[in-house]
């Protein structure tokens, strides 16, 4: 027994140090890739001097203030690049987002990015780790690979300073506090803060909470209310500054998701040049029609399908299992991948379908198989190296979109991921109805 428990020890330290190299090096890579970028911290930039503007009394959404704070401290060097003048001019981020990087923008912008990395990177190397902690008890090797592969792509969280870590880290963390019961003080106030800052990557996970059970719903309530709070606060707080900042928001909002705009999920877009930057389903529809009515239409209408059933299920199934819950976690996140603008950071969010995959994979057989290989494929179609070997190895290739087989060949070249996300969405759906007991079928808890 004694042997048998130090052998499982020794397996769980070498999972954990691992997946810490992992982060290290993806750290390590994104900084020495991008040394000398001129988009080098750019997202943490655009909300750091927003922030700053906020704590000078001026109000972050209007273009004009965020201009003169940046260019009082950096100049004009680096506005000449079209997606950087967007950045720090617009912003687009929720208030709630001010107050977390408030106490960063006091503080000079050395230390401040480096604080802000530690954070970014700890949020999403600790969710890694509590992730890995619950997927290695079915199927370790099969786990651990998938959260290494994935910690090691984290270049562009570093090295952008995208929130995102924080974001996803946090709910992540907050899921794993909720099914262990452990700190559940903490994994409320991490679901409320990633709320609070990206609804749109914690919503779904959320809702489906919100139809899960008593207790799940009990805390998804209170998260939700922490979440209200905090955005009330810095709400009063944007509007004694700046009035009329919510108009300016939906104007910003409206400039940066325009035809051309850098959220725009169109061929014509900034991120257009480069494939892959942008992962929802608009991205493929606006292939065939880039019209803001279609892909749009045909994006909700898809995504909200299954969506539907995925919460139809969830409200009539008269018990889920923690492990049936997995199966419905691992179809709620390339759901809220895919629904609305998402970029490869976001999917970090994929660690939440691992445990799921490794369940299936302990299971053995073919359904096994299939788990592991679509995560797979949606971890590497969302990964930083492999999108950076993929720009390259298209670089130069044009293809003619006037033609149906032309479009087929454009999504395959430049927006891989999200139709292997539908996939993805789409197989785990089928595996959680199928276990849940909505059609009176009960699994028994393991």
């Amino acid at each position: 027994m004694s042997k048998e428990w130090s052998c499982k020890a020794r397996t769980q330290l070498y999972g954990y140090l691992l997946i810490l190299l992992s982060a290290l090096l993806s750290v390590y890579w994104g900084f020495a890739l991008q040394r000398g970028s001129p988009f080098l911290m750019s997202d943490f930039k655009g909300v750091y001097y927003g922030a700053q503007c906020l704590l000078q009394g001026r109000d972050p959404f209007a273009p004009g203030e965020v201009l003169r704070v940046y260019q009082a401290r950096e100049g004009g060097r680096l506005l000449a690049y079209e997606e950087i003048r967007q950045i720090l001019t617009r912003c687009v981020n929720l208030p709630t987002t001010f107050l977390v990087v408030a106490p960063f923008a006091a503080m000079p912008w050395e230390v401040a990015k480096s604080l802000w990395t530690i954070l970014n990177i700890g949020c999403i190397t600790t969710a890694g780790l509590l992730i890995w902690n619950i997927a290695a008890r079915t199927a370790p090797i099969c786990s651990l690979s998938l959260v290494c592969f994935l910690l090691g792509n984290c270049e562009l969280i570093a090295t952008l300073g995208s929130s995102a870590g924080v974001v996803v880290g946090l709910c992540i963390i907050s899921v794993w506090c909720l099914f262990t019961g452990r700190l559940k003080l903490i994994g409320l106030a991490c679901l409320a803060i990633s709320l609070g800052i990206k609804p749109h990557d914690g919503g779904i996970i959320w809702l489906y909470f919100l139809l899960a059970g008593a207790t799940y719903r009990r805390f998804a309530i209170k998260a939700l209310m922490v979440a209200v709070a905090l955005t009330l606060v810095a709400a009063v707080w944007l509007t004694s500054v700046g009035p009329h900042w919510f108009t300016e928001f939906r104007s910003n909002l409206a400039t940066m998701s325009m035809p051309g705009g850098l959220n725009d999920p169109g061929p014509g877009s900034i991120t257009s040049r480069t494939p892959g930057l942008i992962i929802d389903l608009q991205a493929v529809v606006a292939i065939f029609k880039n019209d803001p009515r279609i892909y749009n239409a045909v994006s909700y209408g898809v995504c909200g399908a299954l969506l539907f059933a995925l919460l139809l299920t969830t409200a009539r199934s008269r018990t889920l299992t923690e492990r049936v819950t997995w199966f419905g976690l691992a179809a709620a996140v390339p759901l809220t991948i895919l629904i609305c603008y998402h970029r490869p950071y976001d999917a970090r969010l994929l660690l939440l379908s691992i445990p799921g995959c490794a369940m299936l994979w302990a299971e053995g057989g073919v359904v096994g198989k299939i788990a592991f290989v679509i995560n797979t494929a949606a971890i590497i179609s969302t990964s930083d190296f492999p999108l950076t070997f993929f720009i390259v190895l298209t670089k130069g290739i044009h293809v003619d979109v006037s033609s149906f087989f032309g479009k087929i060949v454009a999504v395959v070249l430049t927006e891989p991921a999200p139709p292997i996300l539908l996939a993805m969405a789409i197989f785990y759906l089928l595996v959680y109805v199928h276990r849940s007991d909505v059609f009176g079928h009960l699994e028994v808890k393991q």
